[in-house]
């Protein structure tokens, strides 16, 4: 089995790279199935629903709320008006690429005294996701 480093993976929104990421999660695939037992069946019968999709994404970033990293401040006036927008997420160190549409549902920044600036982007994929 090949590991990678997550180092060179790119999340990018509307064409734009999110700038400063310090960690991801997502895009997680799932599929739904339905069950299909009956009163005759000693173990219980699914089949696949033909629905799949994919979990949020999100991502820690180091935050500029200034110009020095657009792509976050892209990504507030996004949360406020639901704007969908093409969502990647290449993993670069394996060549392998999620794209989806996306609505941007969140940009939380935290900090604390003696510390850095940093936020939260969250996003929800909608429809269907090509690799």
């Amino acid at each position: 089995m090949t590991e990678y480093a997550a180092k060179g993976v790119i999340v990018s929104w509307g064409g734009t790279t999110i700038g400063q990421i310090t960690s991801f999660s997502g895009m997680a695939l799932s599929s739904e199935t339905l069950e299909v037992s009956d009163l005759d069946d000693t173990a219980k019968q699914y089949i696949w629903s033909g629905l799949y999709g994919a979990d949020e994404v999100s991502v820690d970033v180091h935050f500029d709320p200034g110009a020095g990293a657009p792509s976050h401040s892209v990504c507030a006036a996004d949360v406020l008006t639901g704007t969908t927008r093409v969502l990647i997420v290449n993993y670069a160190p394996a060549t392998v690429t999620y794209t989806a549409n996306a609505i941007c549902t969140g940009l939380s920044p935290s900090g604390a005294v003696g510390d850095k600036l940093t936020a939260t982007i969250t996003w929800q994929p909608t429809g269907t996701v090509t690799l």
